[in-house]
């Protein structure tokens, strides 16, 4: 995981190694690496992406958090895929205040022009 938490629940992100600079994003031409489990649509379909790849991740991360399990445990890369290009959305706890459920679901769209953006 890239999220690293001190005693103090201090909450630092950090990417060793898989860092690229916004510029060479934009070209949407470099090789993808990552965990199946958090990966967008548009790196399966090995089509060209950019940083909202990371706004995927980060709605993959919320439900983590709110459902208290690992997303898609036990399956296969290839099933994950399948799942993730189906669109086949991850099952939000009932208690789950209603503005996080949808930040969740916003940020898992499928079309990755309809993701919220950082910033």
């Amino acid at each position: 995981y890239n999220i690293l938490v001190d005693n103090d629940f201090n909450i630092k992100l950090c990417d060793f190694g898989l860092c690229k600079f916004k510029a060479d994003l934009n070209r949407g031409t470099m090789q993808f690496s990552g965990t199946p489990t958090y990966m967008a649509p548009e790196l399966f379909q090995k089509k060209s992406y950019d940083e909202k790849v990371d706004v995927f991740a980060f709605g993959t991360l919320l439900w983590e958090l709110v459902a208290r399990e690992v997303p898609f445990d036990g399956l296969e890369p290839s099933d994950i895929k399948e799942k993730v290009l189906a669109e086949e959305h991850l099952k939000v706890p009932f208690s789950t205040n209603k503005k996080v459920a949808t930040l969740i679901k916003d940020c898992r769209a499928l079309k990755s022009s309809t993701r919220p953006d950082f910033e």
